[in-house]
Order: structure tokens, then C-alpha cells, then sequence
């Protein structure tokens, strides 16, 4: 077992040496981060096996796919960016942008009117990629789907999941809008 000196110094750059030359351990720490007061935080370990299989793959044809599904949704043809998306979620299942392209599968679907298809999808990228940072987003997608659908208790329900699990998302203000919206319309019947 290692042993740190007091030092923060210390700690700050030889930290991530000690750890990187402990490659012969079974277990190797997930993340580190620094934070403002210059302590550190270190997250659950993963396994090594694990953690390897999810290193990005930033080849020119991998990342071409993923390039031409955002280009095919900015121009508005939601078909073939699905097509690209799924191609690339196929091919690349643990790249660092496959929770992404999860996301902006749900997208396309939620844009193209695809409603269901696009619950269906946020319900996937919830089982595959339950910390992803975009997870907070398919699911006010989902919300949306369920309105638009006329679910409107599925929608609430979804709506109210979001605030209490990502208080602090992205989302959060478009979801406290659309919960006062629904609630100014259920009163005024």
C-alpha cells in the first residue's frame, strides 16, 4: 500500500504517476479530480478489463459516422442521422460519445414527430447509460414525447423524476417552466 506525504504538492503531481505505475493492480482508480481548495476526490475504482474496453476509439472512419449523423440532423434529415447514429452505437458500443449518440437518437426521433420511438429510445439510453451527462436531457425529451402523445400523467411523472433525481441539470429550468405551464393549465379548467 502506498503511503502520501502531507503535502499537497505532492498529492497534485505525483498523485497520478503513483497510480498510473500501479498497473499490476487488479483495481485502478476511475477519476480524479482537484477541486478549488486543492484536495482530492477519489471516485469508486473500476476494473482495469473494464475501463480499457471504454477508450474512445478517434479514428478518422469511427468519428466520421458520428460527424455525418450531426450533420445530417443540423440540415433536418433525421432519417439518415439515425442511420449514422445507430451505425456508429453498432460498431463503437463503449466509445466515450456513444451515450451521445444515444442522446441524439432520441433527438431525432423527438424532432421528427417520432414520438413514441423517441420514449422508447430515452428508455434505452437510461438502461445503457445511466451516468451519462446527457441522461437528464433524453429524459425531459421523453416528458416532451409523453405531452405530445397526451400522457399527460406520464409526462408529469417524467417531469417530476427529472427535478428531484437532477436538481442541478441542464434541464432544470425548462422543466420547473413546463411543470408551472402544466400547472397554470390545470387550473384554468
Amino acid at each position: 500500500m502506498c503511503v502520501f506525504g502531507r503535502s499537497k504538492l505532492y498529492l497534485m503531481f505525483f498523485l497520478p504517476l503513483v497510480l498510473d505505475s500501479c498497473a499490476h493492480q487488479e483495481v485502478k482508480t476511475q477519476q480524479v479530480r482537484t477541486s478549488v481548495q486543492g484536495t482530492r476526490k477519489i471516485q469508486k475504482p473500476v476494473e482495469t478489463s473494464k475501463r480499457e474496453e471504454t477508450v474512445a476509439d478517434s479514428t478518422h472512419a469511427v468519428l466520421h459516422i458520428y460527424f455525418e449523423g450531426l450533420r445530417n440532423k443540423a440540415q433536418g434529415n433525421y432519417d439518415k442521422a439515425l442511420e449514422s447514429f445507430n451505425r456508429f452505437l453498432n460498431q463503437n458500443p463503449d466509445h466515450l460519445y456513444a451515450d451521445r449518440a444515444q442522446f441524439l437518437i432520441v433527438d431525432c426521433y423527438f424532432l421528427s414527430g417520432e414520438y413514441s420511438l423517441a420514449v422508447v429510445a430515452s428508455h434505452q439510453m437510461e438502461k445503457q447509460f445511466p451516468e451519462s451527462q446527457k441522461l437528464p436531457e433524453a429524459l425531459y425529451k421523453r416528458a416532451l414525447s409523453h405531452l405530445a402523445m397526451k400522457q399527460v400523467e406520464l409526462g408529469l411523472d417524467t417531469l417530476r423524476f427529472i427535478q428531484q433525481e437532477f436538481s442541478n441539470s441542464a434541464v432544470t429550468d425548462l422543466v420547473l417552466e413546463k411543470l408551472n405551464e402544466l400547472k397554470g393549465l390545470k387550473e384554468s379548467t
